[in-house]
């Protein structure tokens, strides 16, 4: 048979509960910055490609007529 929780026990599994989905919050957060950061760093390398290309005078890519 089931014990009945007394309140103290109930507020500290509630506490728990809210403390976890804080932490689940900032983790996601996280793992969100460290996807950003390595995709700003991705269009940075980009653009340095396509200020070389024109620095070095190199044509725009056209679609070919088949």
């Amino acid at each position: 048979m089931n014990k009945p929780k007394n309140l103290s026990t109930t507020v500290s599994d509630t506490c728990q509960s809210i403390d976890s989905k804080w932490d689940e919050a900032i983790s996601d957060t996280q793992d969100e910055l460290r996807f950003l950061s390595i995709r700003v760093a991705r269009l940075q390398q980009a653009i340095s490609v396509f200020r070389a290309n024109k620095r070095d005078g190199i044509p725009w890519p056209e679609k070919r007529k088949s």
